[in-house]
């Protein structure tokens, strides 16, 4: 996350005038970039929210990966380890609602 260090543009604009930009990369990954110009995965703030300091030593995981939904409906707080098992095997999909979802056993 940012350090907070101030900033003060060629203009003399300064983090307090400028705002957040949101972008989507050509993979699907959506990210924000904020007035420090600190790029954000937008999951990892998703799954914060949701999850707290949590987040901060796991993966992000999206449970519907072709689509990359940022709901914390769709997202799980896994380790990196645990995730990239689960990537690199053959899951099994748990339906709810109709919807196929990748989620890990309980």
């Amino acid at each position: 996350m940012s350090d907070n260090k101030s900033y003060t543009g060629e203009t003399g604009e300064t983090n307090s005038d400028r705002n957040c930009t949101y972008w989507v990369r050509d993979d699907g990954y959506k990210f924000v970039t904020d007035p420090n110009e600190e790029i954000l995965n937008l999951s990892r703030l998703t799954a914060y929210a949701e999850y707290g300091k949590e987040i901060h030593t796991a993966d992000a995981h999206h449970e519907l990966p072709a689509l990359k939904i940022d709901a914390p409906a769709f997202l799980d707080a896994i380790p990196r380890g645990e995730h990239l098992r689960f990537h690199h095997s053959d899951p099994d999909v748990t339906e709810v609602d109709g919807i196929p979802l990748l989620r890990k056993s309980p």
